[in-house]
């Protein structure tokens, strides 16, 4: 048995009882607090720290080196997910070199003049060089930049530096036509893509997308209000589609459009016209 004294009493602990009073809860012994996450093993550590943000992870670093290499492990970066955040474009890339697997970079604003404030983040995004880097983000297949500005010049040399890309959503996005057309040239593989209220993009530019990437099994065309042009590449260009949401497009997709694509795309399970 092992004795421990506090301010007022004394208590007698098995062994047994003593390891998991001195694992589990800091103890004051003597008027001195004890430290114990040292005895945490690293695996318990990274679950704890996949509660955090990646701010947090971003000022654990800074506490000690064990801290830091916990706060760099991949695990924690497989998936980030950042929302209503002015950012330079430096800073975006540095989120990208921890090569995550998915990147949710929602409602952001890309700030291409290497500041993070509000007012010229909106009014200097074009025709400011950054420091590109000389290797890929490999890792990332999933990019969701619903409802983010940044340039089109910036999304154009981003699509080269991310070889695996294989689902994206632009929805309601500064993406147009040009960047489009950058995404659809690099990535032909490509899987998923949303638009969702982009107003940005025409029919002319989907359908070079729809001809370029033949292997979309998810689209999400919503209020985009599509031409028939662009209805009739969904059908030509996408027979391995399962999910479509054409919403918005009355005015052009009539019964004989719908009869095409469903002929057409033979593995479709969800067709929204609403």
């Amino acid at each position: 048995h092992t004795y421990i004294h506090t301010h007022s009493h004394t208590h007698t602990l098995s062994p047994t009882p003593l390891f998991q009073a001195l694992f589990f809860f800091p103890l004051l012994i003597h008027g001195w607090p004890v430290d114990n996450f040292p005895r945490l093993s690293e695996e318990i550590v990274l679950h704890i720290f996949s509660f955090l943000s990646p701010e947090d992870w971003g000022r654990c670093a800074q506490v000690c080196h064990h801290w830091h290499r916990v706060a760099c492990d991949p695990f924690l970066w497989r998936k980030i997910y950042v929302v209503e955040h002015t950012m330079a474009a430096a800073l975006f890339l540095h989120i990208l070199s921890r090569n995550p697997r998915v990147l949710q970079a929602l409602g952001c604003i890309v700030n291409m003049t290497g500041q993070a404030d509000e007012d010229s983040a909106t009014t200097s995004l074009q025709h400011h060089p950054i420091a590109w880097p000389s290797c890929n983000y490999s890792q990332l297949h999933t990019l969701d930049l619903s409802s983010s500005v940044f340039s089109e010049d910036f999304f154009c040399r981003l699509m080269q530096h991310v070889p695996n890309l294989r689902n994206i959503d632009l929805s309601s996005c500064s993406v147009g036509d040009a960047g489009l057309r950058a995404l659809a040239t690099t990535h032909p593989k490509l899987k998923q893509l949303g638009l969702r209220m982009n107003e940005h993009v025409t029919d002319e530019g989907l359908c070079f997308v729809l001809a370029q990437c033949r292997q979309l099994v998810l689209a999400n065309f919503a209020w985009l209000s599509l031409g028939k042009k662009a209805l009739r590449a969904l059908a030509e260009f996408c027979p391995d589609l399962e999910l479509l949401d054409v919403s918005g497009s009355r005015d052009s997709l009539d019964d004989d459009g719908v009869q095409r694509i469903c002929a057409n795309c033979r593995k479709i399970k969800v067709l929204d016209v609403r």
